[in-house]
């Protein structure tokens, strides 16, 4: 039996066009008596507060807003039995080419891999243009430096033999558009996924230079911008971003950051469960040099780590997507479960935005203490 938390509409659609046999196998998990009865004539529910492992072999929880899909996980996991590997986050178009692809929710969950993860992201840049204080990637302390276009089709080639769809491939830095080979790396992630949303963040102070074969290439592969606008620069941006949906460049979303949040415990005695309960960028899952990491702290932190030489060490972190007894169940299992990282996470401190000056101090990236 796989259930799909909630009633969310993209899933409710699918389970109708489904013929009954199909249907058996599937339910939905509503909570409370309201909820039950609401929907008990239309399709097959269960309530939060009874359903367990033993009668639900995977929960689909749908790919949303992450902080409210983040708050999902947790309580699936302080009021079930249910494991991190049993737990697909995806939305309603991954579930259907999953379907066709294999005919069969039987079929799905035999097939050996990791049907959807939510997105990845890669850093095809470390330095930037904007000196953010308290930046999550360690921009203004990081040494300029770029990615490797070879590397990322290698490891994203790996990572589809563990994983069949991917929510977002997110190429990300420092500042991207830094970066001369995008299209590079555009091409790369299509061949391999080729339904996967691709999204380059950038802060938008380089978009009126983009070139000819960056557009064309973005336009025939179907890659988006997604666009923080930053204070110092928002006329700017704002207007550069008319220019090129004019152009038919699209912009997934343009999102303002007032605000940034600090994180870091240096002492690394936070509760490692209560930090992921409570994370300040869940699920940005990095993949870096053969190896993804649950968090972009995960895969930076040693930028942090070589700049200011802490007194704690931070772990090594990350799991090796050569090691030949990874599965998907087990990748699935390492990026939904608390890591050692955690414990160096805590209550986010939020701050009006900033540069970061010529001598960032570390209190920079310090939280409010630990959870």
């Amino acid at each position: 039996m796989v259930a799909i938390w909630g009633t969310y509409p993209g899933f409710l659609e699918i389970y109708q066009k489904l013929d009954p046999e199909e249907r058996r196998d599937i339910c939905f998990v509503v909570s409370g008596k309201g909820q039950l009865e609401k929907y008990k004539d239309r399709f097959p529910v269960i309530d939060l507060e009874q359903f367990s492992g033993e009668q639900v072999e995977r929960l689909i929880i749908p790919l949303f807003d992450m902080y409210i899909v983040n708050d999902i996980v947790w309580k699936v996991f302080r009021h079930t039995d249910l494991k991190a590997d049993q737990i697909w986050i995806m939305g309603p178009t991954e579930l259907l080419r999953e379907l066709k692809k294999y005919g069969s929710m039987k079929e799905i969950l035999g097939c050996g891999k990791l049907p959807c993860l939510s997105g990845l992201e890669y850093d095809v840049v470390f330095h930037c243009n904007l000196n953010c204080k308290g930046c999550s990637h360690f921009s203004p302390i990081a040494e300029p430096g770029f990615g490797d276009p070879v590397a990322f089709r290698k490891d994203l080639s790996r990572v589809h033999e563990l994983v069949d769809e991917l929510g977002e491939i997110r190429l990300v830095g420092g500042e991207p558009l830094l970066c001369d080979n995008l299209t590079e790396y555009i091409v790369a992630a299509h061949a391999i996924f080729p339904d996967t949303k691709i999204l380059i963040f950038t802060n938008g102070i380089r978009l009126g230079s983009i070139n000819d074969d960056l557009k064309d290439c973005m336009k025939q592969y179907g890659a988006q911008f997604s666009v923080t606008i930053y204070p110092p620069v928002e006329n700017y941006v704002r207007g550069m971003i008319e220019q090129l949906e004019a152009e038919g460049i699209a912009i997934y979303r343009s999102l303002p950051m007032p605000f940034f949040g600090a994180w870091i415990i240096p002492a690394g005695d936070s509760d490692p469960e209560a930090a992921a309960a409570s994370c300040y960028i869940p699920f940005c899952y990095a993949m870096w040099q053969g190896r993804i990491y649950r968090c972009s702290t995960e895969n930076k932190i040693r930028v942090f780590e070589k700049f200011y030489k802490p007194a704690t060490a931070f772990p090594e972190g990350g799991i090796d997507l050569y090691d030949p007894s990874l599965t998907g169940s087990k990748l699935a299992s390492y990026l939904l479960s608390p890591i050692e990282m955690c414990r160096f996470c805590g209550k986010t401190r939020k701050f009006t935005w900033d540069r970061a000056g010529k001598e960032p101090s570390a209190e920079d990236w310090y939280g409010d203490g630990r959870i």
